[in-house]
């Protein structure tokens, strides 16, 4: 018999499956508008047509109970327009009364006692029980909590009597969801399409609340990323649910044979359950894409074949195969660990380890491994085979060769490593390795130094550092920030010396660090990139038939030549009108023009042939030029900061030619002098803070009168390093 409406029998059910929202709500229209989900499904070969429907609020669930619900039918013509626009069609009418949930005794009828018929006696209860009394939600009648209370059974009441529909054809039936349609031309299904609609009965125009379904052979969409994955004592069966929902839920069945017997593996299906964040969004198709599941079978032996199946069921009670999977278990659980592990030194290469083992061990335990590495973090290598069980220490021979960091480890029957905590076990070794021979390199024109060497071939050699000058008689220098494990390097180019010479030495370390002593130094003669810096003209002077320059030469040591470049008034090349050697710092121009104008600069080469910039340039004639008198004891001096430069002179102004400026001239190691800096006729002090970018400044001062300037003073330079 059925229980009455004031009795529940499914309260645990309603906590299990509270918001629960079965898949025909998914298909149905936007939250905003009330609407019922259609699907129609082909079945029997094409001799009926199966309509299901779920409207999609509690409060339509409500009211669609109450009215009944309208079947109807219309064939789709052939090339109709897409997206279709269903109030086009024509509907046939199926169903001359109003499809209605069952009264009381049509569900005592259909189901009566027997209990094995559990989804139709969910059904008659989330239809037919009574709701729970005010007085038992504990909070004040017309309250805000108990209106909410009373909105969230409902819920739970809609979505339990939808996923009992999907479950089971007769609790869909009973629950006015379902209709058969056997007048369809179901021979003619193979060529048309034909659109069933479900109305609420007595709705008007516009406001009919409705939903279509296109009648369809279509299979289901099996799961995917299925597996079954052997454990330690169990197996885990997965899926995902396809994005399209269409499944109300699943059965994971078990066989010895990939052919069968199965067995079920358990009582109820397994769902899917949503909370209301899921459910609260725009799309009501989001709940149910990318939804993962997994069935542990905890009841299974390891190392035996087990067969597993997944079965989905569809939203009309159907059971489709997805898929079907073997696994077994294995033993993954490691056997017990030694305890208190000690290393103890017994010669410069033998160490003894010595371990203990609890009072309870693994009955699998088979023996013990040694394992050894350099670093306490690994990697470790296997020192021995594995030692019988009764084992209890074990003597490490050419201890001084391989690393000080050991792990003895228990193995049972199945591989598994019970690993004891690494320990530290170190020889005493104070023998250094052997020099390091055959070392070689070579630059290449982009700068970059090859170096290599014949490795060290003492058994317990690690690294090796290396070391740079840039005189062999210098203390060298490491080059290296941390012991390289390779017999090559690549090494840059630094600041070019003098020499143009670089040197390089090589130290070995064994394991113990303990070094070597360093290999025969190697010489490599660095490529000259570096064109030098430029001369700096100090003053021209005019007679009656040439003109005399002086200048303060390139102060780079392997300039060649020096170029005297002119060129006339009015004229915009410059021409190279001789070559002088290095240690020149004057020539008298005896080819000019007598009352001509000309002007004067010098380019350095050095061996490599890089030039120098231009330097200066000044003008002259072969007419005396006299012009006012220049600064005297120039002095330079770094600021008491020690980050600016400090300029002094002396200078007397003639009277007769007031000076109007005095005018600095700077340059870096390798540049030409160039203005900087105008101070007023009476500054006798000067004070430079902006030293970036050289490690050397050259400075000289011109006094600017009127009538003229005068030549530039003596240069004096700093070191800023």
């Amino acid at each position: 018999m059925m229980r009455s409406r004031k009795q529940s029998v499914l309260q645990p059910l309603l906590q299990c499956f509270a918001l629960l929202v079965g898949p025909l709500v998914a298909w149905s229209q936007p939250a905003q508008s009330p609407s019922i989900g259609v699907a129609a499904r082909i079945f029997r070969q094409g001799d009926s047509v199966v309509v299901r429907w779920a409207p999609a609020a509690p409060k339509l669930w409500l009211a669609a109970n109450r009215a009944g619900y309208i079947v109807e039918r219309a064939v789709i013509p052939q090339g109709a327009a897409s997206p279709l626009n269903f109030n086009t069609l024509t509907f046939t009418r199926l169903t001359p009364q109003p499809v209605r949930p069952w009264t009381l005794e049509q569900w005592q009828e259909a189901v009566g006692t027997d209990t094995t018929k559990q989804w139709p006696m969910v059904a008659a209860q989330m239809l037919l029980g009574e709701a729970t009394p005010l007085a038992a939600l504990n909070a004040p009648a017309g309250s805000a909590r108990s209106i909410g209370l009373q909105a969230t059974e409902l819920g739970n009441r809609h979505g339990m009597a939808l996923f009992a529909a999907d479950l089971d054809p007769t609790a869909a039936t009973g629950l006015g969801l379902r209709f058969v349609d056997r007048t369809a031309d179901t021979s003619a299904l193979h060529t048309q399409q034909v659109v069933y609609r479900v109305s609420i009965a007595g709705g008007e125009g516009e406001q009919r609340v409705q939903g279509h379904g296109i009648a369809s052979y279509g299979s289901i969409i099996p799961a995917a990323n299925t597996a079954a994955r052997g454990g330690d004592g169990e197996i885990s069966v997965s899926w995902n649910i396809p994005p399209s929902g269409s499944y109300s839920g699943f059965w994971v069945e078990r066989s010895d044979n990939s052919k069968g017997p199965w067995k079920r593996l358990h009582t109820s299906p397994l769902v899917r359950i949503f909370n209301e964040n899921e459910q609260s969004g725009s799309d009501p198709d989001a709940p149910f894409a990318n939804v993962g599941f997994t069935f542990r079978d905890t009841a299974i032996g390891n190392y035996r074949w087990y067969h597993y199946r997944v079965l989905g069921i569809d939203p009309f009670g159907g059971v489709i195969p997805q898929f079907q999977d073997s696994a077994m278990g294995r033993d993954l659980t490691p056997a017990t660990a030694p305890a208190e592990v000690k290393g103890e030194e017994l010669s410069q290469t033998a160490m003894n380890l010595r371990w203990e083992m609890p009072k309870t061990v693994s009955p699998d335990l088979a023996g013990f491994a040694v394992l050894r590495s350099l670093r306490d973090d690994g990697p470790f290598d296997t020192v021995t085979a594995t030692l019988p069980a009764t084992a209890r220490s074990f003597t490490v021979n050419g201890a001084d060769t391989a690393g000080s960091y050991y792990i003895v480890a228990s193995v049972d029957t199945a591989g598994n490593y019970g690993a004891a905590t690494v320990v530290f076990a170190d020889i005493i070794d104070k023998i250094p390795p052997a020099q390091p021979a055959s070392l070689e390199g070579r630059i290449d024109t982009s700068g970059l130094i090859f170096l290599k060497w014949s490795p060290v071939r003492d058994r317990d050699i690690c690294t090796y550092d290396l070391f740079f000058a840039n005189d062999s008689t210098d203390e060298f220098t490491r080059l290296t920030d941390y012991p390289i494990a390779d017999t090559l390097f690549v090494d840059t180019l630094r600041l070019q010396s003098e020499t143009r010479k670089i040197y390089y030495k090589v130290m070995a370390l064994d394991a113990r660090q303990n070094q070597s002593p360093l290999s025969a130094p190697l010489e490599l003669l660095q490529p000259d990139h570096i064109a030098p810096d430029a001369p700096s003209i100090e003053g021209i002077e005019g007679t009656d038939s040439s003109v005399v320059l002086r200048w303060n030469r390139s102060s780079a040591s392997d300039v060649v030549l020096q170029a005297v470049m002119r060129r006339q008034e009015g004229d915009t090349v410059w021409t190279k009108i001789t070559e002088l050697p290095q240690e020149v710092s004057w020539y008298q121009d005896t080819t000019v023009i007598p009352a001509a104008i000309y002007h004067y600069q010098l380019i350095a080469a050095d061996a490599s042939g890089l030039r120098s910039q231009p330097s200066n340039f000044v003008s002259g004639g072969s007419f005396r030029l006299r012009g006012p008198a220049t600064v005297s004891g120039l002095s330079i001096q770094l600021g008491s900061d020690a980050a600016s430069i400090e300029l002094r002179w002396n200078y007397t102004p003639d009277s007769s030619e007031p000076p109007i400026r005095i005018e600095v001239y700077r340059a870096g190691l390798y540049g030409a002098l160039e203005p900087y800096k105008t101070l007023p006729p009476d500054a006798r002090s000067f004070s430079d803070s902006n030293l970036l970018g050289e490690p050397i400044w050259k400075y000289a001062l011109r006094v600017v009168t009127a009538t003229g300037e005068s030549l530039l003073s003596d240069v004096v330079a700093k070191s800023v390093q």
